[in-house]
């Protein structure tokens, strides 16, 4: 757990730089909170991760359109982070 806890960190310093120099809607900026993301999927903090998750979404299928592997990737997680929510039934 450690080591997501100082990725978290690194990731999200990043982020910032990212989003400071390129604003929120470049491409650099949302890979860059997209892996904000996954790191929090793998800390529990689902719901963070389902918000950035869920937002990453509209610009990627906008610059790779629908069916791109990069979107398939995002629905996968997502839809781990759902599980681990409760959203599923088993």
């Amino acid at each position: 757990m450690g080591e997501y806890k100082e990725a978290q960190e690194l990731v999200s310093k990043g982020y910032k730089i990212y989003k400071s120099n390129y604003g929120d809607n470049n491409l650099d900026t949302i890979r860059a909170r997209l892996h904000l993301g996954l790191v929090y999927k793998h800390l529990g903090l689902y719901t963070q991760s389902q918000d950035i998750l869920e937002a990453t979404l509209k610009p990627y299928k906008e610059t790779y359109g629908e069916n791109h592997i990069k979107i398939a990737s995002i629905l996968v997680n997502l839809a781990a982070v759902y599980k681990h929510m409760g959203f599923f039934k088993e």
